[in-house]
């Protein structure tokens, strides 16, 4: 079963802020506990369990389950832009997760940059939608902007849920430093690691031959605000 979940938020001629729901290719209406075998499993109950509670005229909330004692989002009307900005990050990660794709939150923002408004709003909806899924950001495949380069001595292993992604080994080329490898285990046999303040200097290092040198080593450069230091 695939989903889509569109959002339209208004303002009425009272200056209220409204928010209508399109979810479309939905095939299931009737909420039942179940056990979610795989993170598309759960997204689709949410939204089953949505539609459950519009058409019944209850007061809506997103679970994940229905144990009251897990994380729930609960709305009223004055906080109708919020499940609209959550409704569309759900559908948004939904997409990723169904084209096995990645994305930044940056990316995410500008793809309904009159929806969210601010950054930080779509922020606090990703972090309160992994809350409610109980996973991690890259388990969604979001991501955040590069925090830097690493390459050397040094393999990173997906956890057992992500066996059908390649390791990486970020001997064979620079690694991007993000939240997805937060969901990796890493393994190496370095000797050391070398922390470097400028992406220059990295490169220049690299250029220079540095791991025939010194095979058995990690060269890291970390950046703070999109520059390195």
């Amino acid at each position: 079963m695939l989903i889509n979940v569109l959002t339209y938020t208004y303002i009425d001629s009272r200056g209220v802020l409204g928010s209508i729901i399109f979810i479309s290719h939905v095939t299931k209406y009737r909420v039942v506990q179940i056990q979610h075998s795989s993170t598309m499993d759960v997204m689709e109950w949410i939204v089953e369990d949505l539609i459950t509670q519009i058409f019944k005229g209850r007061k809506l909330k997103i679970r994940s389950s229905l144990d009251e004692s897990c994380q729930q989002l609960h709305y009223n009307k004055s906080t109708l832009r919020k499940l609209a900005v959550n409704s569309r990050n759900i559908s948004q990660i939904y997409q990723l997760i169904v084209k096995s794709q990645k994305s930044t939150l940056r990316d995410l923002y500008y793809d309904h940059k009159h929806l969210f408004a601010r950054q930080d709003s779509l922020n606090r909806s990703v972090s309160d939608l992994c809350q409610v899924l109980n996973m991690q950001r890259c388990q969604v495949n979001v991501i955040s902007c590069s925090k830097g380069l690493v390459f050397g001595r040094l393999c990173l292993t997906p956890f057992k849920e992500k066996e059908d992604i390649t390791p990486l080994d970020c001997s064979k080329e620079p690694i991007l430093i993000s939240e997805s490898i937060i969901c990796h285990i890493p393994s190496s046999s370095a000797r050391f690691i070398l922390v470097v303040e400028k992406d220059a200097t990295f490169q220049k290092l690299i250029d220079d031959n540095f791991f025939e040198l010194y095979p058995r080593s990690i060269l890291v450069t970390v950046s703070f605000g999109g520059r390195s230091r």
